[in-house]
């Protein structure tokens, strides 16, 4: 049973959810809800495993259409020899692209990383996971994460950050000058993927012209909340500009989807939708509190 909620409720593939209503209840006080049967196209996020023996693996679980419901399989399994684990007190973006180019998975231990080029993916069905939400700052004005032109990639747990430096984008999927149509049977999936541009006191001046970029086609995008920072570390609201970044999300690919879609406070337009054929299942949205007439 659902007790309503603060405003109105999205159930995508719920077992066992309400039926859909508009409008509040004036008897009841029940808050909208909207209900979606099935999930077209999703995977759960990969997650790391145990055994008796004491065997680390990472899981990577299978793509799945029209699911109702959790799934609790296991899918690929992969040992961790062909696992790279950094630490954030160890690893340089270069020493991680050292792994990355050798085909090997990454987990990326809990740590703030500061990175002075991007962590490219370009092997099919190579996973990047970030455990206890990694933090990926754009130290030198260059993306975080860009992932090519490749199927079937997995991103997963891990909190953006602009740095001081102009930045054009903190995390690029898919070449913007070579646009690739993607695979429908073996879709990218991003998944708990979180952007802030400014928010804590360091690095200062933080900036970033866009948090993501999607420009390859058949991309699912599970639970994302992409913040231009409305107040800051200490309390203080920002004013006239400050940490700026113009757009939350461009979708420049065909047969994206999404779910959960959150993206707060951008200067210009807070999502621009480019592709065809792209579904957002609850996107949420604020615009900027310092925007005034004159800027």
């Amino acid at each position: 049973s659902w007790a309503s909620g603060v405003w109105n409720l999205v159930f995508v593939g719920t077992p066992g959810a309400p039926a859909s209503h508009c409008g509040v209840n004036k008897f009841s006080e029940e808050h909208p809800y909207t209900t979606v049967e099935t999930a077209p196209v999703i995977a759960e996020k990969p997650f790391i495993t145990i055994d008796k023996a004491g065997k680390y693996s990472l899981n990577v679980p299978s793509i799945m259409r029209d699911r109702k419901g959790v799934d609790f399989k296991t899918g690929k399994k992969v040992d961790f020899e062909h696992v790279y684990v950094a630490k954030a007190e160890n690893d340089t973006a270069q020493t991680i692209n050292a792994h990355l180019k050798k085909g090997l998975h990454v987990v990326l231990a809990a740590g703030i990383y500061y990175l002075s080029e991007p962590l490219e993916l370009n092997i099919e069905n190579q996973v990047l996971l970030g455990i206890g939400y990694a933090t990926l700052v754009a130290a030198n004005g260059t993306a975080v994460i860009k992932v090519g032109n490749v199927d079937g990639v997995r991103v997963a747990g891990i909190l953006l950050e602009a740095g001081p430096e102009p930045t054009e984008v903190l995390m690029d999927w898919g070449d913007a000058k070579n646009t690739y149509a993607g695979n429908a049977s073996n879709p990218g999936v991003m998944t708990d993927i979180v952007a802030r541009v400014g928010g804590p006191s360091k690095p200062a001046k933080a900036q970033a012209d866009v948090m993501l970029r999607i420009n390859s086609g058949h991309v699912v995008l599970d639970n994302s909340w992409l913040w231009r920072a409305d107040h800051v570390e200490g309390g203080g609201l920002t004013k006239h500009g400050e940490n700026p970044c113009q757009v939350a999300a461009i979708i420049n690919g065909d047969d994206v989807v999404t779910y959960g879609l959150k993206a707060e406070h951008c200067l210009t337009d807070l999502v621009q939708w480019n592709g065809d054929r792209g579904h957002a299942f609850f996107f949420q949205s604020e615009f900027p509190y310092d925007v005034t007439q004159d800027n």
